[in-house]
């Protein structure tokens, strides 16, 4: 892993809304939740990452349709970082039944990936989106960063598990994964 540079987060937040406001999966709950509080994809998309305003509303946007995360991302020291193949089959997903699943309970990217490959199916959904992943990767898009939290048990996905599964089925990536770390300040 190398680090790029200090990350901060409130780019964290922004960088998770801009991968899902472009997610078929996710981008209709995201824009319920911008609906819901009056404000447009402009917050997102044009952002000023030195407006604490902006910043705490799209705090507020994303713990809104994403309820589930309860961290406080400000007790956390963020750094944009560049991750090897090594790194991302290292990484851990949550614990979600899907990624359970698909890495066989061990929640390990590298163990998911090696699963998709041999074509293991979960819960009837199609690994078609891993491969269109994978096939953009060896075309050299740059994705936004994923965001990743320090753990006990190590470097766990928060945003961008899809992005890192289908990274690892690229036959020779062009590019590094990049990734927004938050460690916990001690």
């Amino acid at each position: 892993m190398k680090i790029i540079r200090t990350s901060s987060p409130d780019e964290a937040v922004l960088v998770w809304l801009q991968a899902e406001l472009k997610s078929k999966r996710f981008q209709n709950d995201l824009q319920k939740s911008l609906d819901k509080y009056g404000l447009s994809a402009q917050i997102i998309t044009n952002p000023d990452l030195s407006d604490n305003s902006e910043n705490s509303l799209r705090l507020k946007i994303l713990k809104d349709y994403r309820d589930w995360f309860e961290d406080n991302i400000y007790a956390y020291d963020w750094k944009l970082v560049e991750l090897e193949v090594d790194d991302v089959k290292a990484l851990r997903y949550i614990d979600y039944s899907y990624w359970s699943e698909l890495s066989d309970d061990t929640h390990l990217v590298g163990v998911a990936a090696k699963n998709v490959e041999r074509g293991k199916v979960v819960f009837d959904v199609s690994n078609a989106h891993f491969f269109d992943i994978a096939k953009a990767v060896e075309a050299g898009t740059q994705f936004a960063p994923i965001v990743v939290l320090e753990r006990e048990q190590g470097l766990e996905i928060a945003e961008g598990h899809a992005r890192a599964t289908g990274y690892l089925l690229a036959d020779s990536p062009t590019e590094q994964l990049q990734a927004i770390v938050g460690s916990p300040i001690s």
